[in-house]
C-alpha cells in the first residue's frame, strides 16, 4: 500500500513538473530573459518574442478537446465536468488564503 502511495506522489510530481514547464507563461518569460544573459528585455520585446495571444488561444483549444469548455457561436461556456474542477479549485483556493489580486 505503501508502494502505490509513492508511486502516485512520483506520478503527481512528475504531471506537476511537465505542466509547469510546459504550460507557465511565467516559465517561459524567464527562460526567454535569462537566453539574453547580459542584456535585460522590455515588455515589447517579450511580447515580440513571446505571443501571449496565442497562449491564450492554445490554452482555450485545449480546455475544450478535455472537455472542461465548449464553444457556442463564438462564446466559451463551461460544461459539467469544467464546473466540478472550478469549484474543487475555488474551494482549495479558499481554503488555503490564496485569493488576491
Amino acid at each position: 500500500m505503501v508502494g502505490i502511495f509513492i508511486y502516485v506522489m512520483l506520478y503527481v510530481g512528475y504531471l506537476e513538473f511537465y505542466f509547469t514547464a510546459d504550460r507557465s507563461m511565467t516559465i517561459r518569460i524567464l527562460r526567454e530573459i535569462d537566453s539574453h544573459r547580459n542584456r535585460g528585455m522590455s515588455t515589447e520585446e517579450i511580447g515580440k518574442v513571446y505571443d501571449v495571444r496565442a497562449y491564450y488561444f492554445r490554452r482555450f483549444d485545449e480546455m475544450i478537446d478535455s472537455g472542461y469548455l465548449r464553444q457556442e457561436g463564438g462564446e466559451y461556456f463551461v460544461t459539467k465536468k469544467g464546473t466540478r474542477v472550478a469549484r474543487l479549485y475555488t474551494f482549495v483556493i479558499r481554503a488555503l488564503h490564496l485569493e488576491g489580486g
